[in-house]
């Protein structure tokens, strides 16, 4: 009795691709990446006795970054001299701070160094809210590691996707389909045919009645018109296929305003029927619309309210004609 429980191979295998994939995507999507680039420093210059040193805070991540620091080694003195960015601040505990830096954004920092040499070791640390950064000789080193997660990301969606692919497909076609039972997929059989007809919202009622029925057999079947003057006669055919009593309504609608019928007819059209049937019990009633002969599309729709003692079912069938009627 636990067979059933039991997942075939492909389902296993499939699901751990398939949680892979996701998991990569998920991953390259919130992919952070910061740096802090020491490319050049001075050793002479009129601005300082010490170095001139020339740092670049690089996001090459898919996120903003906010509150960016970069920690410098306290045994320096550092002056802040220029940079792209004027909100950027160093505090007296060598600390280079700035609110936020956008992807794909950079900023780079000129700073006069004294009391020792400074090297690429001074710089101890970058970080934001969300993450911590690295340190790089150059910016040929940080374009490498993009590139490689990159390269990641294809791989995951050129050679991926085609393997879950291969196991989804399987996993369909052996496992799914075949537990479809045969109700199911006459229901969605005839759901089709109806939708193909003009019906709307049809799928509750047709699981009601059951599907076990052909084309002539559906319960509600509704004529072609006759006009009389600017009104359009259809006569409504219902059998009650629930297995309880149902109260079937039926309302009709059009484009053309009706208030226009009453005012010059002093009439109102047979729009609407009501009607209460037993199991298989049947009815058969002519309703009414006002729409015009010279009407170029002609559009009724048909809107239906069933209730019976296990639910409510709201359907539409929709008549359309282009020609003259």
């Amino acid at each position: 009795m636990f067979e059933s429980f039991i997942p075939s191979p492909n389902v296993v295998v499939g699901s751990v691709i398939a949680a892979l994939i996701v998991a990569g995507i998920m991953a390259y999507i919130n992919r952070r990446a910061l740096f802090v680039i020491v490319p050049r420093s001075f050793s002479y210059s009129d601005l300082s006795a010490g170095q001139i040193v020339e740092l670049t805070i690089i996001n090459k991540g898919n996120k903003s970054e906010e509150n960016v620091e970069v920690q410098l080694q306290s045994k320096l003195r550092y002056t802040l001299i220029a940079s792209t960015l004027p909100s950027l601040d160093l505090s007296q505990d060598c600390m280079i701070s700035l609110h936020r830096l956008p992807k794909g954004e950079d900023v780079s920092v000129i700073l006069s160094v004294e009391e020792g040499e400074f090297s690429q070791d001074c710089v101890l640390s970058v970080s934001s809210k969300e993450t911590k950064g690295k340190v790089k000789n150059n910016i040929e080193e940080s374009q490498q590691t993009s590139s490689l997660e990159v390269a990641f990301f294809l791989v995951l969606i050129f050679v991926g996707m085609p393997v879950f692919g291969y196991f989804g497909g399987n996993l369909f076609v052996q496992d799914i389909l075949p537990r479809l039972s045969s109700s199911t997929k006459a229901e969605v059989e005839t759901v089709a045919r109806l939708e193909n007809q003009g019906w709307e919202k049809i799928n509750k009622f047709v699981k009601a009645v059951g599907s076990d029925m052909n084309a002539s057999e559906w319960p509600i079947t509704i004529s072609f018109p006759k006009r009389n003057g600017d009104l359009l006669s259809f006569t409504v055919n219902i059998k009650n296929r629930l297995p309880e009593r149902a109260q079937y309504n039926v309302s009709l609608t059009s484009t053309y305003d009706q208030n226009k019928y009453i005012l010059s007819h002093s009439i109102l059209p047979n729009l609407r029927g009501e009607y209460l049937l037993l199991p298989n019990q049947d009815t058969s009633e002519k309703l009414e619309i006002y729409l015009p002969y010279e009407a170029k599309k002609k559009i009724v729709v048909f809107e239906f309210f069933v209730k019976d003692l296990n639910g409510i079912y709201t359907f539409n069938y929709v008549w359309e004609y282009d020609g003259k009627q």
